[in-house]
């Protein structure tokens, strides 16, 4: 504990990588420049760095599990507008979700599924 565990060498030599990692996942570091296992070590260890040592926790599944609560509320609220005829209304909610990148379609069954765009 009086050593910090190095946390700033340890922050440093993350920063090293993430050029690195980000050259493989844009594409202008070669894909064969290292290999799996290299790739797949990095992986686990940037996530072990991230997640259990540092404490940072991916948010998206949690964001991802909020935001497929919230597209059903208005999934549902557009239903009951549609089977009011209230089509100002249904309309409104799929136009501002178009807008904000969020499209919607009435499957044949009677369901509707969305997709981020």
């Amino acid at each position: 504990m009086n050593d910090d565990f190095n946390t700033a060498k340890v922050l440093a030599n993350m920063f090293e990588l993430v050029p690195v990692i980000n050259g493989l996942k844009d594409k202008t570091i070669p894909a064969d420049a290292i290999s799996t296992g290299t790739f797949e070590m990095l992986r686990s260890k940037m996530k072990i760095f991230l997640e259990d040592v540092f404490g940072l926790k991916s948010a998206t599944e949690a964001d991802n599990e909020k935001l497929r609560d919230v597209m059903n509320l208005l999934i549902d609220i557009r239903k009951e507008a549609r089977g009011k005829k209230d089509f100002v209304t249904s309309d409104k909610i799929r136009n501002q979700l178009t807008q904000i990148g969020i499209s919607l379609k009435d499957e044949k069954d009677g369901s509707v599924s969305w997709a981020v765009n």
